[in-house]
């Protein structure tokens, strides 16, 4: 049994499955799901269900180019379906596929930022306008208090944190938006490394955060 508590929503594994959401929300999802079990099945789930709606709808008045595109899609509906990457797809380090095979180097090897005692990240290379970014997190460590302007997913991928009264570990996907003001404490039996993405700046409670803010550009 999984021991992953946390999990996107339906809408989310929906916009994951159609291609609809920015480079930096498919990373962080992707990894999720490629730690995940129940997630992997639901979006087996979801596949199966838009082929089986592309491969068995009537067209009715479609130009000569949407029924050419639709008769492509029909024929591709028999071959097997998407590979997903599974748990034993990751590196030595344990670190989910999706994000080993695009930072190509260890963890340790990284460049990191330091943020304030016990705190950096490193900032990944993706296009679009979300932010991605690895944030290391050291034992007993709090993050300084801040709020949204937008939506913020952060996956666990090693150790864990508590952020009020609840707590992450390992493969859980804590979704934050704007009416979600927060301050996540590392776990006390070690670092907590996450991978966080964010859609728009953070909002800051404190003065200090908000004055370094635009040095860390988050």
């Amino acid at each position: 049994m999984s021991h992953i508590h946390s999990h996107p929503p339906e809408d989310m594994l929906l916009g994951y499955t159609s291609g609809k959401l920015q480079d930096g929300f498919n990373m962080v999802l992707g990894c999720h799901i490629n730690m995940c079990p129940t997630c992997r099945e639901s979006l087996h789930l979801h596949q199966e269900i838009g082929g089986e709606m592309i491969c068995t709808q009537t067209p009715t008045g479609m130009n000569t180019s949407a029924q050419a595109t639709l008769d492509m899609l029909r024929k591709e509906c028999e071959p097997s379906p998407k590979v997903i990457a599974s748990p034993s797809n990751h590196n030595p380090s344990g670190i989910p596929f999706p994000l080993s095979s695009h930072l190509g180097e260890k963890i340790e090897k990284l460049k990191w930022q330091k943020l304030a005692p016990g705190l950096k990240q490193h900032v990944l290379d993706l296009p679009g306008q979300a932010l991605a970014r690895l944030i290391w997190i050291g034992k007993g460590v709090s993050v300084p208090s801040h709020g949204h302007n937008g939506d913020e997913l952060t996956l666990v991928l090693s150790g864990g944190y508590y952020d009020g009264e609840q707590s992450f570990t390992k493969g859980d996907l804590q979704w934050a938006d704007h009416a979600s003001p927060h301050q996540p404490i590392a776990m006390d039996d070690g670092p907590c490394l996450t991978l966080a993405v964010t859609d728009a700046p953070i909002v800051f409670q404190n003065i200090l955060p908000k004055l370094l803010q635009p040095f860390f550009k988050i």
